[in-house]
C-alpha cells in the first residue's frame, strides 16, 4: 500500500482484521469505528511528534528573515503558528551576492534580552535615529518577550538572515496526505494507532501491551535519530 494516510489506516484495519477503505470514496465517507482509526492515526503521529517535543530530524526547517536598513527591531515573529521550537543558536547572516560590501557569512549570537537593554539599548536607539554611517553588520540577535527579533546593531542593508526551527506536523487529512516522518517507521504509526483503537473498544490487556511496544519502538527510534553526547577522555 501506498505510504499515505488511506495505506496506514488500511493498514491499521488489517491488523484488527477491519474491511479497509480501498475506495477515495470510502475512506472520505468513513463513519464509526472506522473513522475512529482514522483519527488514531493522527493521534499515533502526534504522540511521536510530542516525545521529542518535534525536535525530530523530520521537522527540522529553515527559515529567513531580511532585515531593513536603520530597523534593529525587525517586527517580525517567529512564526509561532508553526514553530514548536526555535535553536537560537542557529542564526546567521547568510551570504548575499547581491550586497555591495560586507557581505561575508557570519554567525550571530543570542544574547539575554535584559543583557540587551543594559548594554546596547541607548546606543542602538542612537544610532536608529542619526545618520546612515553610524549603522552596521548586526552582531547579535535578541529574542523579545513576544517572540520577534531584535538586532543589535542596527543593520546598515539587508542583510539576509537564516535560523533554524521545528515546525509543528499538520494533521493528516486527504487520502493521499503524507507525513514526513520516514517510511522505514510506518509500523512505529501502525503500532501507535492499533494502542489507541484498542483503547477505544476498552481492551485494556492489548492496549497495555501494544501501547508498551510502542513506546520501545520511539525509544530505538530515538536511539537512532537523536545525537547523543559523547564523553571524550584524554589518556
Amino acid at each position: 500500500m501506498a505510504y499515505d494516510y488511506q495505506g496506514i489506516v488500511n493498514d491499521v484495519l488489517l491488523e484488527l482484521n477491519e474491511q479497509t477503505l480501498d475506495l477515495v470514496s470510502e475512506f472520505n465517507s468513513a463513519v464509526g469505528f472506522h473513522a475512529f482509526a482514522k483519527l488514531a492515526v493522527n493521534w499515533s503521529i502526534n504522540y511521536i511528534n510530542k516525545e521529542e517535543d518535534w525536535e525530530w530530524p523530520w521537522n527540522k526547517t529553515v527559515g529567513t528573515v531580511v532585515c531593513t536598513p536603520g530597523q534593529g527591531d525587525l517586527n517580525t515573529p517567529i512564526t509561532l503558528s508553526t514553530a514548536a521550537s526555535i535553536d537560537w543558536d542557529s542564526f546567521y547572516i547568510a551570504y548575499d551576492a547581491l550586497l555591495p560590501e560586507k557581505n561575508d557569512q557570519q554567525r550571530l549570537p543570542t544574547i539575554n534580552l535584559s543583557v540587551y537593554r543594559q548594554r546596547y539599548f541607548d546606543e542602538d536607539v542612537a544610532k536608529n535615529n542619526s545618520t546612515t554611517p553610524l549603522r552596521t553588520k548586526p552582531k547579535f540577535v535578541v529574542r523579545d518577550q513576544d517572540n520577534k527579533l531584535i538586532l543589535t546593531g542596527i543593520p546598515d542593508q539587508a542583510y539576509t538572515i537564516k535560523y533554524e526551527y521545528f515546525a509543528y506536523n499538520t494533521p493528516l487529512s486527504a487520502p493521499t496526505d503524507t507525513t514526513n516522518i520516514p517510511e522505514a517507521y510506518r509500523h512505529i504509526i501502525v503500532k501507535g494507532a492499533l494502542a489507541r483503537c484498542h483503547a477505544f473498544r476498552a481492551d485494556e490487556n492489548m492496549y497495555n501491551f501494544t501501547m508498551d511496544e510502542f513506546k520501545d519502538d520511539i525509544n530505538a527510534m530515538r536511539r537512532v535519530l537523536i545525537p547523543q553526547e559523547v564523553t571524550m577522555q584524554s589518556f
